[in-house]
């Protein structure tokens, strides 16, 4: 059911995630849809986590190829797989809507809950700073990559994240 949700939640936006169109596109009843989820917004969130969280690198312990494998992920979600059309709506409505605050406050941290540990065992194995403010530095490093993709519609080509780690990186060593 969450695999017929994130497929409507991509092709036909937040909207068309309803109990109804989740069970008929997995091929169950809708009882079956509302015993998982009461509401579609509950729903529709849990599909969109599937999507934030999904083909996740596996960390190799090395600081640089982490980080960069975070970002490159983070790239490919947003140009391939439709995470820009959905964060471009959940900001739109989070202006006005205390509840996709909460659901953008609760995607954003789980999407980022894996470059957050890469950095976190940075920290701890002493190749950044102690002090180094770990959701301070996923800023620095997401951000201009969000920038360019979502709001100048533009790429973000691999020298550029290697560079961008680097920089950011460099910044926080130990």
């Amino acid at each position: 059911m969450l695999n017929a949700a994130r497929k409507l939640l991509i092709t036909e936006g937040w909207d068309s995630v309803t109990h109804a169109k989740v069970a008929a596109a997995a091929g169950v009843g809708r009882a079956t849809a509302y015993r998982h989820w009461s509401t579609t917004t509950e729903l529709a969130l849990e599909a969109a986590s599937l999507e934030a969280e999904s083909a996740r690198p596996p960390h190799t312990g090395n600081l640089r190829v982490d980080v960069i494998a975070e970002l490159c992920e983070l790239r490919s979600a947003l140009t391939d797989r439709g995470l820009k059309p959905l964060m471009l709506l959940i900001t739109e409505r989070a202006a006005h809507d205390e509840e996709f605050r909460n659901i953008r406050k609760q995607l954003t941290k789980r999407g980022a809950g894996p470059i957050r540990s890469v950095l976190r065992d940075a920290v701890r194995r002493g190749e950044l700073r102690k002090d180094s403010d770990v959701d301070e530095v996923i800023s620095l490093l997401v951000g201009p990559i969000v920038y360019e993709i979502v709001m100048r519609d533009r790429t973000f080509p691999d020298r550029r994240i290697a560079a961008l780690a680097d920089l950011v990186l460099s910044s926080q060593q130990a």
